[in-house]
């Protein structure tokens, strides 16, 4: 959960409490609320995750490595504590690309959030544009930061690097585990790290080049479907009159649709191709089409466990209580160390 600095006037005048995604976008998190911070009650770390399937949240492996992360704080201001969580089985945390760099916390309920992001397995094309949004050193607040695909790490195919847009707008300690997404609002990777690097010219001027770096989805899918297992979709959807909703599958294997309504609520099913689609494989999306009348509260069953609650009474909860820490945070003389190499060493941020 860490990040480089560019240079030894970086270090003596950034405090790493306050580092962010530099010159990155604010976000507002409410209307990403699949968003979520990880944070450790020994106040020694955070990470960025998201929301997916209802119960589960996806972030880097390292960030659930001996990091103590525990709980998980939500836009709403509720603080979630977990002790269940799976780390892919060939990540390796010795900071290099040896194993898949991806994590599945599992929670005890459901969490409600309206904002979905889809899993995306389709093959990545060079410079196409990529967004993350992370906590990364500003703790309380969202931010986003553009990037472009640029390549695969090896032949493997699991580790990617993105290129930044702008040269001083890059990820940092805390921004681990975000979701890097496409042009369709798709996760396409999970965020490892950004890092900088020294070259010199055949002059022997120095410079600089920024390395962003993830783990492709694409790669990971058995081990996402494997132990999800389950519908992609928000647990929160408002609906006045004639709504669509989309879901997706995170099953194993093919699935049917078994949907149904409780309360003010009609499925169309000749609309709905989750109901028309006779059989639902991996990774598809498929819609839902429901009629309600005045925006009366009613329930959208997936199964029997899993419900999209539409148009639920908001809560008026007090924020909940934070246990947050400062992600990234770095000894001063450790960076100093590190730069003065020259070439510094890939970490996870």
């Amino acid at each position: 959960m860490k990040d480089h600095v560019l240079s030894l006037l970086s270090l003596a005048l950034l405090s790493s409490s306050a580092w962010a995604v530099d010159n990155g976008t604010p976000v507002n998190w409410a209307a990403q609320d699949n968003a979520v911070r990880l944070e450790s009650s020994a106040n020694n770390g955070n990470c960025t995750a998201t929301l997916v399937a209802g119960r589960y949240v996806l972030t880097a492996a390292h960030c659930l490595d001996g990091n103590g992360l525990d709980s998980l704080r939500t836009a709403a201001g509720d603080t979630i504590t977990f002790n269940r969580f799976l780390m892919h089985p060939n990540f390796v945390e010795d900071g290099s690309f040896s194993g898949e760099d991806i994590g599945i916390v599992t929670l005890g309920s459901t969490v409600d959030y309206s904002a979905i992001q889809f899993l995306n397995i389709d093959n990545r094309k060079v410079d196409e544009p990529i967004t993350i949004a992370g906590f990364g050193g500003t703790i309380d607040t969202l931010n986003s930061v553009d990037l472009t695909f640029s390549h695969y790490h090896n032949s493997d195919r699991y580790a990617l690097y993105a290129d930044v847009v702008e040269e001083d707008s890059h990820t940092t300690g805390g921004d681990s585990g975000a979701a890097w997404i496409n042009q369709a609002n798709d996760i396409m990777a999970i965020h490892k790290g950004s890092d900088t690097t020294v070259h010199w010219d055949p002059d022997g001027n120095e410079y600089f080049t920024r390395e962003t770096y993830g783990t492709d989805i694409q790669a990971v899918q058995g081990f996402i479907t494997e132990n999800i297992d389950a519908w992609h979709y928000p647990t929160l959807a408002e609906a006045d009159g004639r709504t669509t909703i989309t879901v997706q599958s995170l099953h194993q294997s093919g699935i049917t649709d078994t949907a149904y309504v409780q309360g003010n609520l009609t499925l169309i099913p000749e609309n709905s191709t989750c109901v028309t689609q006779a059989l639902i494989n991996p990774f598809d999306k498929c819609t839902y089409v429901i009629e309600g009348s005045s925006g009366e509260e009613g329930q959208l069953y997936l199964s029997d466990s899993e419900v999209i609650h539409i148009n639920k009474p908001k809560a008026d909860n007090g924020g909940g209580s934070s246990s947050g820490g400062s992600g990234g945070s770095i000894g001063f003389l450790s960076l100093l160390g590190l730069a003065v190499f020259g070439r510094l060493r890939k970490r996870p941020v």
